[in-house]
Parts: structure tokens; C-alpha cells; sequence
């Protein structure tokens, strides 16, 4: 007969609070930087030349605003480690929103190496962005 792990009715509360700050934050900055898009558009065009001139310094930026995917996908490449350690999805320590059946065996090592594989993706993901955006840049500005 399969396994449920029940939900934790504290973890759901926290996840609908983060949500909903998230939410909140996102639209937020929205707005921001809606209003300040002139300006910010105006600078970069001003600056175009120093920023195709120095690719690392740009994907450093980028990677910068990235930091937030990194570090969710550094929470998943832990969960993904520790469901393959355990052989258990989800991992005995992790608590979980809804009902959720339980994998073991491999099953869960599968799943643990999909976990693993997306925040491999997300970070390789991140790494990238900013070449791109300079490679953007340099297509819209010219070489320099």
C-alpha cells in the first residue's frame, strides 16, 4: 500500500505568506522600474560603449539580479541530493503543502536526479543570461 505524508498545515501558511510577498515585491518593482524606464533606457544608451567594451562586467550585473534563481536552485539541488541519499521523495525532513505520496527506491533516486538536473539547468541558465544580454547589446549598438 503506498505511503502519504501529510501536509503540514504551518508549511502551507508559510508558503501562501511567501507567495503573496513575492507577489507583492514583483509588482512593486514593477512599477519602479515602468517608471523609471526612460531614464534607465537614456543611461544605458549613454553607455553603450562602455558596456559592449566590457562583457564580463555586464554579465556580472545580469548574474547579479539573477541571485534569487540561484539560490532556489541551490535549495533544489539540496532536496535532490538528499532525496537521493535517502532513497525517499519527498525527503523525511522536508515538509510538504498538500498530501503528497511517497516515492522510495528508484524511484525516488530518479526523481531526486530530475530535481537535481533542473537546478543544474537553472544555474547554467543564470551563467548564460548575461552573455546573451551583452551579446544583445552589442547587436543593437553596434561593435563598438
Amino acid at each position: 500500500m503506498p505511503t502519504i505524508q501529510k501536509a503540514d498545515p504551518q508549511a502551507r501558511r508559510r508558503a501562501i505568506v511567501a507567495l503573496l510577498a513575492a507577489a507583492f515585491l514583483g509588482g512593486v518593482l514593477l512599477l519602479v522600474f515602468d517608471t523609471y524606464r526612460p531614464e534607465y533606457e537614456a543611461w544605458v544608451r549613454n553607455r553603450a560603449d562602455w558596456i559592449i567594451a566590457h562583457p564580463g562586467m555586464t554579465a556580472l550585473i545580469v548574474f547579479a539580479g539573477s541571485l534569487p534563481m540561484i539560490v532556489f536552485a541551490l535549495y533544489l539541488w539540496r532536496i535532490g541530493a538528499d532525496t537521493v541519499r535517502c532513497e525517499r521523495f519527498p525527503p523525511p525532513k522536508l515538509s510538504v503543502v498538500r498530501d503528497t505520496l511517497v516515492l522510495s527506491g528508484d524511484a525516488a533516486v530518479r526523481r531526486g536526479r530530475l530535481v537535481q538536473a533542473t537546478a543544474l539547468l537553472m544555474i547554467g541558465l543564470c551563467c548564460v543570461s548575461g552573455l546573451v544580454f551583452w551579446w544583445v547589446l552589442r547587436q543593437l549598438f553596434g561593435a563598438g
